[in-house]
């Protein structure tokens, strides 16, 4: 599973990389989170986001989440982000569209399925190099997921 994660990371930061000439911005965070990823109860996980601001209204990245029900389904789920931040006096508000793979692991088992979902939150940024985004998601095949991300912001190229 490590060198899945490894994977994973390091594809987001090669994409990340070569869309430096015209990016607003780069940021890494992470989002502890408790969603519906069982069928009885309630998982508890986080995750690690990579994205890359394209302009103010638009970000692009990936995500690599794992939880687990404390009894016996664990689930990874990478997937790829497209966010839009809502246009109003004040920035922050988002929603963001998520599409990749999930693979659940119960009883030496896997199971994979395709993951796709809507998130909405709120950035609240604190100086010019830190974020807490409060989101909830929907979709599938989890029903809903709620947490905060946090993370650091590396301001782009003007």
């Amino acid at each position: 599973m490590k060198k899945f994660f490894a994977i994973i990371l390091f594809c987001a930061a090669n994409g990340a990389a070569a869309s430096l000439p015209a990016f607003d911005g780069f940021y890494i965070g992470v989002s502890p989170e408790a969603g519906a990823y069982t069928r009885h109860g309630v998982a508890i996980g986080g995750g690690l986001a990579l994205g890359v601001a394209i302009n103010p209204q638009f970000a692009a990245g990936v995500t690599a989440s794992v939880f687990h029900n404390l009894d016996t389904v664990l689930s990874v789920d990478p997937k790829a982000f497209f966010r839009y931040y809502i246009p109003l006096p004040a920035y922050g508000l988002f929603i963001q569209a998520e599409a990749g793979c999930v693979v659940f692991f119960e009883f030496n088992e896997a199971f994979p399925a395709f993951s796709g979902s809507v998130s909405a939150g709120w950035r609240f940024n604190f100086g010019k190099n830190f974020y807490a985004e409060p989101f909830a998601r929907f979709g599938y095949p989890f029903i809903w997921g709620a947490g905060v991300a946090a993370g650091v912001r590396i301001p782009g190229k003007k």
